[in-house]
């Protein structure tokens, strides 16, 4: 499916990242990773080797329940890209709602507007919370493949969004990979 730039911008940012759009250069390979602390956003994440953690940048996004501001931190260097990001239904949207249900149709419809194709997905619990892991690949810029993790934490009725991608599947197993994703934390 090709998506045009405006396309691929809205569905990204919906409930994604966008990985053109905003260019952070990352930096040479430091000893240090950097880390995002967010007061605001209460949580905190290491990113991958080489990325620099830019400032947040927000937009209101439509949602299956509801209209909501997004705030993301997006990060892209030349061999991969990477996204922290946060946003919150109301709480009369999800009254009666089933959570389960209400995460799993988000992570499916993240999937589904970047005309991605899932490949494995999992259920989990992070810190006592229910947490969607996907992984999943897309198609751009012609005929390129760009290979996807990307998880959902939720934290009632706030939504945490973090990914990473790349076009080389080794890098979605990497320990720095595998270091980012395991050191989100959500702040009391």
């Amino acid at each position: 499916m090709k998506l045009s730039r405006k396309q691929l911008f809205i569905s990204m940012f919906t409930l994604f990242f966008i990985v053109s759009f905003f260019r952070v250069d990352a930096g040479k390979n430091s000893k240090k990773n950097e880390s995002i602390t967010s007061t605001s956003g209460k949580f905190r994440v290491t990113l991958p080797n080489g990325f620099v953690a830019p400032k947040p940048d927000s937009q209101y996004i439509r949602t299956d329940f509801g209209e909501t501001m997004f705030y993301a931190y997006l990060m892209d260097s030349k061999k991969s890209s990477c996204m922290v990001g946060y946003y919150d239904y109301s709480t009369d949207s999800l009254k009666g709602k089933d959570i389960s249900a209400v995460i799993d149709t988000t992570q499916m419809r993240i999937i589904q507007n970047m005309g991605g194709t899932l490949t494995r997905k999992y259920k989990l619990m992070r810190d006592g919370l229910p947490t969607r892991t996907s992984y999943f690949t897309t198609t751009s810029r012609g005929d390129t493949t760009s290979y996807w993790r990307f998880e959902l934490v939720f934290a009632n009725p706030r939504v945490y969004q973090f990914g990473f991608t790349c076009t080389n599947k080794k890098m979605l197993e990497a320990t720095d990979t595998k270091n980012f994703f395991n050191s989100f934390k959500v702040l009391k």
